[in-house]
């Protein structure tokens, strides 16, 4: 599977790092910010004291269905998974039963078991 990604500085994601430099995990998954703004009020709350934001080299990928605009949330909680790869992207989406054409078009579980959506020229899109 193959992406394009435009390497815009407003589509780069902000993580929270530590003195280290290191992302910070919450046990779960790095959080990821659309502005630094974002990262920094959540640094502000105190669940981790000495946190600062940092925006990442990359664009983030993540992805919706091309069918019916389902976005891909692995546990169902309503958080949007990030991806630093469309590799990376595509072993996971799979896993739970979403498919990509070879053109990186992305369908749903429900979707791709047939459904009456109509196709769109989508692909995995920078976050």
């Amino acid at each position: 599977m193959t992406a394009t990604t435009a390497e815009s500085e407003a589509k780069r994601c902000w993580v929270l790092v530590g003195d280290s430099g290191a992302e910070y995990d919450n046990g779960e998954y790095v959080e990821h910010f659309s502005t630094t703004d974002d990262a920094a009020a959540r640094a502000e709350e105190g669940f981790a004291p000495g946190l600062t934001p940092r925006q990442l080299d990359t664009p983030c990928l993540t992805i919706k269905c091309s069918c019916c605009e389902a976005i891909f949330d692995e546990d169902g909680e309503g958080r949007e998974l990030h991806f630093a790869s469309a590799d990376e992207l595509g072993l996971v989406v799979t896993a739970y039963d979403w498919t990509l054409a070879e053109d990186g078009v992305p369908k749903c579980r429900h979707c791709s078991a047939g459904c009456d959506c109509q196709d769109d020229d989508a692909s995995p899109i920078p976050h």
